[in-house]
């Protein structure tokens, strides 16, 4: 997985909008603790033990490296975990559709802490099925620690407690040693990774009540009503299609042995149902939230299926039929993850912003000037940065129509990163942001519908390198 997980990791750090803050932070070591510190600290550590030189690019790339770690991780306790449920067939089958994962792959490539988030639940996950099966103050430091792991990737991986806290208290002899011992395995990494978080802890309380507001009301005076169906949508889009045949397959598994299912797999079972529908009630769309509820499917898709086969398998014909009809799945799931994986592979490996650069050079004059969103990033090509780009987050704020006119502005290029939500009704802006929001909104809405335009490029599945780019000429009037 770390292999596959570094390879094209090297693309510009501009080209994802939150990796330029990450690079930031890891050069300054200034922290502003929008998220805990596991993925930023441990990055840091890995340049300064390997001698990288701390410049932006090399930060990049040596957080996407980090994160990519933290994803092998993840997939290596996972797939022990399937092992330890159902042997060799249930651990391999796993770990083939979790290395394989497109959704895995593709945030291993990026400088974000959601890596960090699912390697922590994976280990504590592992550690829970470790402990059910022996109690002792070891495995109970260990449960502890990695519940602390979670809730260092992300403030939300706090809920892994909710699962962990009632294996630990169930046990009643000896049940305070027990816990003491969580507690010691669980408060000591805590600090030692979050130690600056405790330091600072104005800027903390800070950097928390952005991200809670966020996640409960939106972000820079943008708000909407909550989408509830979203992300229960969007999972069918992240999912290879297979993988939905080996869910079935999984619960018809739970339904036949389910006097045999322990706490620790029920837990995993409730546990990717829980967190989609505690997504489902914030405001914040993205697919990459959706990280642990995908691996969580893989895991539950490939014991269930290996459930299935062996079931089957120890039993007399007609039975025999359902280990037949397990392995099929377990094929199909194979072949549809591994078919969606390359569509990503190939992705990475392509760069739609050079495609419009090559486009622009063969076909404008070089007096040509153009204004951007910045998300367009032309100038991430250094070559570029000789030519008259004028950027801003927002095209909409280089200027308008008429002011770039006199400018001498000739095309606007813009991406649907940026001017999509200027178009989404049911984003609804504060009475603070409504005036600069109905000016954007009415700028993009007459380049889209008066600009002429020259160069379109769909988005494809990696967004951050294949964004829908759209280039037009400056509209006459």
């Amino acid at each position: 997985m770390l292999g596959l997980a570094t390879r094209h990791n090297r693309f510009p750090f501009t080209y994802h909008p939150d990796e330029e803050g990450k690079v930031k932070q890891i050069l300054t070591g200034k922290r502003n603790y929008f998220h805990p510190l596991l993925a930023l600290g441990t990055t840091r550590l890995a340049m300064t033990v390997c001698g990288v030189e701390k410049t932006p690019e090399n930060a990049a790339v040596a957080g996407r490296t980090v994160m990519a770690t933290f994803t092998a991780i993840a997939v290596v306790a996972m797939a022990l975990l399937a092992f330890r449920w159902t042997g060799w067939l249930g651990g391999g089958l796993t770990g083939f559709l979790l290395i394989f994962s497109p959704a895995l792959f593709e945030l291993a490539h990026y400088f974000k802490e959601d890596p960090a988030l699912l390697m922590g639940l994976a280990l504590s996950f592992l550690a829970l099925d470790v402990f059910w099966k022996r109690p002792t103050p070891w495995s109970a430091a260990f449960l502890g620690l990695a519940n602390a792991l979670a809730m260092s990737g992300k403030y939300i991986g706090v809920v892994v407690l909710l699962f962990s806290l009632p294996v630990v208290f169930a046990r009643r002899d000896p049940r305070w040693l027990l816990a003491r011992w969580f507690a010691l395995g669980w408060l000591v990494p805590l600090i030692l990774v979050n130690l600056s978080l405790l330091r600072h802890f104005s800027t903390f309380e800070s950097g928390l009540s952005r991200e809670v507001d966020g996640a409960t009301r939106g972000h820079r005076g943008l708000g909407r009503e909550v989408p509830h169906i979203y992300y229960f949508l969007r999972m069918p889009f992240m999912t290879p299609w297979g993988l939905w045949a080996g869910l079935i397959a999984a619960t018809a598994a739970v339904a036949w042995r389910w006097k045999r299912i322990t706490v620790p797999q029920w837990a995993a079972i409730a546990f990717p149902i829980f967190f989609l529908c505690l997504l489902s009630f914030s405001p914040k769309t993205a697919g990459r939230y959706l990280l642990p509820g995908e691996a969580f499917a893989v895991l539950l898709a490939g014991t269930g299926m290996a459930m299935l086969i062996q079931s089957g398998a120890a039993l007399r014909w007609p039975w025999k039929a359902v280990a037949v009809a397990g392995a099929s799945v377990a094929l199909i799931a194979a072949m549809s993850t591994w078919t969606m994986f390359g569509v990503y592979w190939n992705e990475f490996a392509t760069d739609s912003r050079a495609d419009l650069r090559q486009w622009i050079t063969a076909n404008l004059p070089a007096e040509a000037i153009i204004a951007q969103d910045d998300r367009v990033d032309l100038e991430a090509d250094p070559s570029w940065r000789s030519r008259k780009v004028l950027s801003s987050e927002y095209a909409a704020d280089v200027g308008s129509i008429e002011e770039l006119r006199r400018r001498g502005v000739t095309h606007v290029a813009i991406t649907t990163q940026i001017y999509n939500r200027f178009l989404d009704e049911s984003i609804r802006p504060t009475e603070e942001a409504r005036p600069n929001f109905e000016r954007r909104a009415a700028f993009y809405k007459r380049i889209l519908n008066s600009g002429n335009p020259v160069w379109e490029q769909k988005s494809g599945l990696v967004i951050y390198l294949h964004p829908t780019l759209r280039l037009f000429e400056l509209p006459s009037k």
